[in-house]
Order: structure tokens, then sequence, then C-alpha cells
């Protein structure tokens, strides 16, 4: 307590320090303990100090035809006739899909297909330059329509997945990087293609539920991960992987390879296929009736 910590706290990095005689580890972990008290305490305030603005009310007097505040039953028949919405669903569940399968055997991959287990940490640790393409969005929708950028996202991550089939560790990580600044470009455009499916349900539908357009697709992706899980574990299952061998046969290194590269290829250019086909939404046009509509607030209040 001369330090002036917290009883619980103090409990907590005794418990921890027990049996342990390194005075670094002991700072680190009072360090953590701290650090972990103020996130907390960010995380509450910042949710006590918010206020939702409530204007619909005042929006549906100027244009009665909107509706607000519907029961989820309504919600939910609103948002399967939203087209865009219901195609970046399924995009978002083929997205997250193939990600997970892709994360979960990237270790075998290495392991066993490269043989280099010892790069298994470097490998992984690349996802840092995912980054890249989430700065990227911004610059790269000053030119393309955000479906585009989606469509290239994708594109490119198939290029950089097929890179890594052949045998070479520089060409091994080369696509590695491709592929993680690809899936950052898509993971952030996703939740701009959202905000878009919003407004096209307000302009276009008459509809004002962000909260249940916005929160769906994201269900979607969970299921989406959960499914990558099962395939995942499937397709070792059916190539008799074995966890305690050091050499798998060469149908357990097929399976690998085809979780790793080619399920995600082919899913990455579903997804691309899809999009281009069938979201046919025109953020430039949703963006010019939502200026207008504002414009028109705008001077009414004046």
């Amino acid at each position: 307590h001369s330090w002036g910590m917290p009883p619980v706290m103090f409990s907590v990095v005794t418990k921890y320090h027990k049996g342990r005689h390194s005075l670094f580890l002991y700072n680190l972990e009072i360090f953590c303990a701290f650090t972990q008290d103020i996130l907390r305490s960010l995380f509450f305030g910042a949710f006590a100090n918010l206020r939702e603005k409530d204007d619909i009310a005042d929006q549906s007097a100027d244009a009665p035809e909107i509706k607000g505040h519907l029961s989820i039953g309504e919600s939910l028949k609103g948002a399967v006739k939203n087209k865009p919405w219901v195609v970046l669903s399924l995009s978002f569940i083929l997205l997250q899909t193939f990600w997970v399968i892709r994360m979960q055997t990237a270790v075998y991959y290495l392991t066993y297909v490269y043989r280099r287990a010892d790069l298994v940490g470097a490998f992984n640790g690349l996802v840092i330059v995912a980054v890249i393409g989430n700065i990227s969005i911004p610059f790269l929708s000053k030119f393309m329509k955000h479906r585009n950028v989606m469509i290239l996202s994708m594109a490119v991550f198939a290029v950089g997945e097929a890179i890594m089939h052949f045998k070479s560790i520089p060409l091994l990580f080369a696509g590695n990087i491709i592929a993680l600044i690809a899936m950052g470009a898509a993971f952030s455009i996703s939740f701009v293609m959202i905000a878009d499916t919003v407004e096209y349900a307000r302009s276009e539908m008459h509809i004002d539920e962000p909260g249940i357009l916005s929160s769906v697709p994201m269900v979607g992706a969970k299921l989406g991960m959960g499914f990558g899980g099962l395939v995942s574990g499937w397709l070792l299952s059916w190539g008799g992987f074995q966890a305690t061998a050091k050499i798998q046969g060469a149908k357990a290194l097929t399976a690998i390879s085809t979780s790793f590269v080619w399920l995600p290829i082919i899913l990455a250019l579903a997804i691309l296929g899809i999009l281009f086909v069938f979201y046919q939404l025109d953020e430039d046009e949703i963006a010019s009736a939502k200026a207008v509509s504002t414009e028109k607030l705008d001077d009414e209040d004046i």
C-alpha cells in the first residue's frame, strides 16, 4: 500500500509475482495493471459522456414518408428488400470465411508445405502491413467507387495468395505482404459500404434504421468466422492431418494448400463476381441526394 495501489490491484500483482525474482517482470506487471485500469476508465467514460441526438422526429416533419423507430421485424423486412445491403452481407460472410480459413492454416502451410516452422513468427508478424491498406482507402475512394475498391482488393488478394504457392521464401513473404495490404483495404472499405447501404435505405426506400442495417452484417461476419473454422477443420480431417506427425501425407498437404491458398482465392473471386454483377449502388447519387436533403433542412432552419 506504500505505492498508493488499490488493494485489489496489489493482490493481483502479488499473486502473479509469487515465485518470481525478476524486478523487470514485477515492474512490468505493475505497469500493465495500471494501464488496464486506465483503459477501462476511458472506455466507460466514453459511454458515460455519450449523448445520442434523435432528430428523426424533426426530419419526419419535413419528410413524412421516412419511417424510423421500426420494430425488429419491420426493420428486417425492409433490410431484405435492400438489395445492396443483402449483397454486401453475403460478401461479408464469404470474406470472413476465407480469412479465418487462411489464418488457421498459415502455421501448417509454413510448417509442413514449406517445412520452415522457424518462419511462422515473422510471417504472421507481417499483419502490421495491413495498415497500409487501411490508410489507402481515402485516396482510392477519390478515384474509384467503393464497390470497385472492394473488387480491386479481392483481385489483389488473389494475386498475393497465388504467388505464395510457388516454393520460394522471397515469393512467400512478398505474396503475404500483398495479400495483407489488400485485406486491410477490404476490411476498411466494408464499413464505408455499410454506411452507403444505410443511406440508400433512407433516400431510396424511405427507411431510417441505421442500427439494424449496421449490426446485422457484423453478425453475418461472425457466422462466416464460425463457418470458416468448420470448413478448415473439415478439410484437414479429410486430408488425414495428424497434429503429432512431423511429416504429413500427400493428401494432408493438399488439404493444407487448399485451405491456405486455393479456397481463399476461390472465395475472393466469388466476392468479386457477386459485387460486380449484383451490387449496383451508386454512392455518388446517394451522397448528392443526402446533400440536397441537408441543404433543404438548413435553409428551413434559417
